[in-house]
């Protein structure tokens, strides 16, 4: 029973051995260089869309389109369908002009004041975090590890009968 059990086993190469169960990744597949060449109107012609057509058209459009080229299993379409979408809606214009835009700024410390809002914007409480915590550990320190500065100086005061506070220094250092 051993042996039909073996024989049942399908034998995988030896990269795939090597790698574990992780499957091979594929190199994506990159859009033709007319299709990212394209302006806008004529990635609407490309939808055959007219130039005035709304979002939404375009939406419906490019969902009609990628579940036709999916089901054929066409990868290249696919990716030139992405690319022209992203003319269409002004998603490349955009991006370039925001890339631009940040090759343009002023960098502090290797980042854009753009990107140290957002960074600030998702890690402050770390930085919260990290303050309370050197102030609770301070204050750990000082109570029970550093030693009390207690002064026991005492001071003592007579009122005489005009109303008058005498007072007299303990230490005696004052002459009286």
């Amino acid at each position: 029973m051993s042996e039909e059990k073996k024989s049942d086993k399908v034998k995988l190469p030896s990269s795939k051995k090597a790698s574990g169960n992780a499957p091979e990744k594929k190199e994506p597949v990159q859009p033709d260089p007319k299709i990212l060449a394209m302006t806008k109107e004529e990635a609407m012609a490309y939808f055959e869309l007219p130039e005035w057509a709304k979002r939404e058209d375009l939406d419906n459009q490019f969902w009609k389109l990628g579940k036709i080229y999916k089901a054929q299993k066409d990868e290249q379409k696919l990716a030139d369908l992405a690319a022209a979408y992203n003319i269409a809606n002004g998603t490349r214009d955009r991006k370039a002009a925001e890339k631009k835009e940040e090759e343009s700024a002023k960098h502090y410390f290797g980042k854009t004041k753009k990107q140290w809002k957002e960074f600030w914007h998702y890690e402050w409480w770390k930085f919260a975090i990290a303050a309370a915590a050197v102030i609770f550990i301070i204050a750990i320190i000082q109570v029970y590890l550093l030693p009390p500065k207690i002064d026991f100086r005492v001071a003592s005061c007579r009122f005489s009968r005009t109303f008058h506070a005498g007072c007299r220094d303990p230490s005696g250092l004052s002459g009286e």
